[in-house]
């Protein structure tokens, strides 16, 4: 019979490093090539949105629950600040105003009338669903993998 997780684990550490190391690059690497966007601006992209959202979904596991299980209706989306995204994500403030505006200029984000920023109504587009599918596929691939890996430990 298998150990605790944290045995399993140690007894598996360079396969599941593999594994989820292998998972993040190639998500990092599509993200930048599928979605025509650096790093950063990726980051400040999903910051925004995910900022924006959280009243809706609710920041923890059981919350998801109760989710709603379409998209979040652009009203229900919160503006997020300049400062609360420096805060948060550490970038420089000219540096994340520089990529919230590309971001505005390529329709992901807009800035409401209160100067707080929100994802664009058109912001996600249909290969921003298929690539997020895309991801879900791999991400469930990768876990089965791990998992499969930390029972036979």
């Amino acid at each position: 019979m298998p150990g605790s997780f944290d045995e399993q684990f140690e007894r598996s550490f360079g396969a599941v490093a593999f594994i989820a190391n292998r998972h993040m690059m190639d998500h990092m690497r599509r993200l930048s090539v599928e979605m025509e966007m650096d790093f950063e601006s990726v980051y400040v992209w999903g910051l925004v949105a995910h900022l924006g959202a959280i009243k809706y979904f609710g920041t923890g596991r059981d919350s998801a629950q109760e989710t709603p299980v379409n998209s979040v209706p652009q009203e229900a989306l919160q503006g997020v600040r300049l400062s609360d995204l420096t805060a948060i994500s550490g970038l420089p403030r000219e540096t994340l105003r520089r990529k919230l505006e590309a971001l505005q200029a390529s329709k992901r984000l807009l800035r409401d009338d209160k100067g707080l920023w929100v994802l664009h109504p058109d912001g996600i587009e249909e290969r921003t669903k298929e690539f997020t599918k895309e991801t879900v596929r791999r991400l469930l691939n990768a876990a089965r993998d791990i998992e499969q890996l930390l029972s036979r430990s």
